[in-house]
């Protein structure tokens, strides 16, 4: 998956599957891992959230990918 930046395009995950787009300007997927298939939800030019807790809404995921700081790098390190 890649983001257009700045007239750049940026790796944000390698292996994605099964994803779908909220508007305006969200996206949720599933990570292709070995053991657990985790929910990512990423809006706009944030960095995204990865969520294993089926008991969270789509609502409540999407607001928190909107509170997230601005997309780095190493987003995975980000609580």
């Amino acid at each position: 998956m890649y983001y257009k930046h700045r007239g750049h395009f940026e790796s944000i995950e390698d292996l994605v599957a099964d994803y779908r787009f909220v508007p305006p300007d969200c996206l949720m997927y599933h990570g292709l891992k070995v053991s657990g298939r985790p929910l990512y939800v990423m809006c706009s030019y944030r960095s995204p959230i990865e969520s294993d807790d089926s008991s969270l809404t789509d609502s409540q995921l999407l607001a928190k990918a909107r509170s997230r700081p601005p997309y780095e790098y190493g987003w995975r390190t980000i609580r």
